[in-house]
């Protein structure tokens, strides 16, 4: 990895793209989900805005399939990013 990797919405001023995405969200929802159903809270590193809002897609897709309600409190929805 190197410099203008951080996954955004707009492309980079000085170079043509819009940084990387290194997993599919598809392979995030399956592998949180995974960790998630055998109890484990997940941390994942995240730069970039496009890479931060996917991510918060991905954990609501898995709150979903969970049956996890946003602000439910005293839940055990802990993930981090």
């Amino acid at each position: 990895l190197g410099t203008r990797t951080a996954l955004m919405w707009e492309q980079y001023a000085d170079v043509a793209g819009h940084g990387m995405q290194m997993m599919s969200n598809a392979n995030l929802i399956t592998q949180i989900y995974e960790a998630d159903s055998a109890g484990l809270q997940v941390a994942v590193h995240a730069i970039g805005d496009r890479a931060v809002d996917e991510l918060c897609d991905v954990f609501e897709e898995v709150a979903s399939r969970r049956g996890v309600q946003q602000g439910a409190g005293g839940g055990s929805w802990r993930h981090r990013v």
